[in-house]
């Protein structure tokens, strides 16, 4: 495993692998599939550290065609958006189309199949065939960020991306980190390149989450030992990662006393004691800023109350427009609860929302507003938002207001927007 700075990215990915000897385990490969994480992107949200940074994307393939001489024929960019999105709308969005395009490389949604149905435990999942053709070689590059749900994500979490849409929604519904762990016993990426060009703490999106410019990149052949080592720079405890804990435990690699030696794995590079340092500074923690949003409106009494059992498309994508009515006029106060995933209600508030079947389902005895859908679609959720705002005006306002909010009206609004500004 190695690190390696990455204020230019494609020297920065040439340093490290030439200190761990290259890309291992290419022989017999006849394509190369390159596994970004960019599930999602909007016209009114930054990528950065969110996303795997395209800059990045292009460096790695750069490297197969220029210090490998692959043939542009057979490299495939291949990814999967989360539930309420559009891969192809994505790859438009972040530059990827024109990547490919410049590179006379192939693309690929993999929302379009075909899969192969694997058993993960108790759980039939769809897997995409490219990801179990062994004549692939699989290069995982993911980006570093921490998870509201699953604490941290990078290489493992990022495999995610490989299922169909309907086994996503099972991996919530039965239990992400179990299935986290089945998936990496299937799916055994040959590379990892971990994007930590930009990270995010407090994530994953970019509406509760901030970016950090940090500049660096992990290697390894590993995704499992990459991403223990992001959770040493990160001062992460892995106890509060149970899909890397059990991983590391189905493999013997946890210690008789329940803890990982981070001395079991050699990383190579200038400064990661340095860096650790750096980025100790840093609170990593998963807890969303959302409240941030409420706060610098002059907005109270609105609790939002999910877990992991909610998906992405529920409490990260369709959040930009279910938190906007309230968002819209300054200093208003609420008494709302909105229920995602399988939670229970946690508050006292005079009006509860059930958002998604799963939380109608969990409570179908509870009392209170039921908006349906796996994801809900804006047309069935954002007027029924808007009709709690206060007076008939206020929800006129509101509702007059969607289409700008669909084509991007919120960005430079989202708390944070000027941090980016120079990245952008």
């Amino acid at each position: 495993m190695a690190r390696a700075e990455a204020k230019n990215p494609y020297l920065g990915l040439r340093e490290a692998l030439q200190s761990v000897g290259g890309l291992s385990g290419m022989e017999g490969k006849e394509k190369f599939l390159i596994k970004p994480n960019m599930v999602g992107g909007t016209k009114s949200t930054p990528w950065f550290g969110a996303m795997t940074n395209p800059k990045v994307l292009e460096a790695v393939i750069r490297y197969l065609i220029e210090d490998l001489g692959i043939n542009s024929s057979k490299i495939i960019i291949g990814e999967g958006s989360c539930i309420s999105l559009s891969t192809k709308d994505t790859f438009r969005i972040l530059g990827v189309h024109q990547i490919a395009k410049k590179y006379r490389v192939n693309l690929v949604d993999f929302d379009d199949g075909p899969f192969q149905k694997i058993q993960l435990g108790n759980s039939l999942i769809e897997v995409n065939s490219l990801a179990l053709d062994d004549k692939n070689y699989l290069i995982n590059l993911p980006v570093l960020h921490t998870h509201i749900q699953v604490t941290f994500s990078g290489a493992i979490k990022n495999c995610k991306g490989f299922v169909s849409k309907r086994s996503k929604r099972e991996f919530h519904k039965v239990g992400i980190h179990d299935l986290l762990v089945e998936l990496l016993n299937v799916v055994e990426c040959d590379f990892t390149i971990m994007d930590a060009t930009f990270s995010m703490s407090k994530g994953p999106s970019p509406l509760g989450g901030v970016a950090h410019r940090t500049n660096f990149l992990l290697v390894s052949s590993s995704s499992l030992y990459c991403d223990v080592a992001a959770c040493h720079l990160l001062n992460l405890d892995i106890n509060k990662v149970p899909y890397l804990k059990k991983s590391l435990m189905q493999k013997g690699l946890w210690t008789d006393k329940e803890e990982w030696k981070i001395n079991n794995l050699e990383i190579r590079g200038k400064g990661i004691e340095e860096l650790k340092k750096e980025l100790s500074v840093i609170d990593w923690g998963k807890e969303r800023r959302r409240e941030d949003l409420f706060l610098n409106r002059g907005v109270g009494g609105i609790t939002l109350t999910a877990d992991e059992t909610a998906c992405s498309g529920c409490i990260g994508v369709n959040a930009n427009y279910h938190l906007a009515p309230f968002l819209l006029l300054k200093n208003r106060s609420y008494d709302i609860e909105v229920i995602f995933g399988q939670m229970s209600p946690k508050t006292n508030a005079s009006t509860k929302i059930f958002y998604g079947d799963c939380a109608i389902l969990s409570n179908s005895e509870g009392e209170g507003e039921k908006i349906s859908g796996c994801p809900p679609p804006i047309a069935e959720f954002y007027p029924k938002f808007c009709n709690f705002l206060h007076t008939p005006q206020e929800r006129l306002f509101a509702k007059l207001l969607l289409p700008f909010l669909l084509r991007g009206w919120i960005k430079g609004k989202i708390p944070h927007w000027n941090e980016y500004k120079d990245w952008w």
